[in-house]
């Protein structure tokens, strides 16, 4: 690779991750290798790579960073799903939801991503799959709100609806699975306490996940969570979603879901 094209594709690189605050890319050098194949590809090797016009190299940078993005969700990292969340947020608030609703809007999104990754076809168009998403998400909710009366833009949309459209993601039921929430309270009213917290350790492995849950266990909200903890309320919701999926996929839990219904 020419050390002047080397430059100019780092030059490009750099005004995008540092606008986007994309931080991914641990290998600067084979990613840039990978943008110049698909830039050659593109142009069947028939130019010289000075030839080739800014626009066409950051569109091979960003189409590049999708694919990157979309493996590292793959993989459950969760600077990957915060950066999706943050693109997300920024753009509920371009369409001008109110603050919490576009938080709101912007967590919905990014595990609705995660749950239906598998129907990203083309992982280059990540970001795009994300906003379509965000979209639909927005429009649903004008739906609703338009249906009771309530303006969207005017920051007054029905928290209830977005709290139980996420809750279908969060504790949906599968397989007679928990309705977290329910669980609490039952564990507490049947002092098992100790009993939920040996299956907590027994099953989430990952600290995180299992500090959320032991967190949410003595009734701390999300947020809650986030400000003691110290991170993003995103962080949080994806390590309870995370949390939540693993628990229900254990026999032994669920048996002991069962014996206290």
């Amino acid at each position: 690779m020419p050390a002047a094209f080397k430059a100019r594709l780092a030059q490009l690189w750099t005004k995008l991750a540092q606008h986007h605050k994309w931080e991914l890319i641990k290998d600067q050098a084979v990613f840039f290798d990978q943008v110049t194949n698909r830039v050659l590809i593109a142009y069947l090797s028939k130019t010289s790579l000075s030839d080739i016009p800014d626009k066409q190299l950051r569109s091979a940078l960003i189409g590049i960073y999708n694919e990157h993005l979309y493996h590292c969700l793959q993989k459950q990292d969760e600077q990957a799903a915060h950066e999706l969340w943050q693109a997300c947020f920024r753009l509920s608030q371009k369409n001008h939801l109110p603050q919490e609703e576009a938080h709101d809007a912007a967590q919905e999104t990014v595990l609705r991503v995660l749950r239906n990754l598998s129907n990203i076809q083309q992982p280059c168009y990540t970001f795009h799959y994300a906003f379509t998403t965000l979209s639909r998400f927005i429009q649903e909710q004008k739906h609703k709100s338009e249906k009771q009366g309530i303006s969207l833009r005017e920051g007054s949309a029905p928290k209830a609806d977005l709290e139980s459209s996420s809750n279908e993601i969060y504790e949906d039921q599968v397989n007679g699975a928990i309705y977290f929430p329910e669980f609490i309270e039952i564990v507490i009213q049947k002092e098992t306490r100790t009993k939920a917290i040996s299956f907590f350790k027994q099953v989430l492995r990952k600290p995180l996940e299992l500090e959320v849950m032991l967190l949410i266990l003595e009734g701390y909200t999300p947020r809650e969570i986030a400000e003691k903890l110290k991170l993003t309320s995103q962080r949080v919701r994806i390590a309870k979603h995370r949390a939540i999926k693993k628990l229900k996929k254990d026999r032994e839990f669920m048996a002991f879901m069962g014996s206290l219904s």
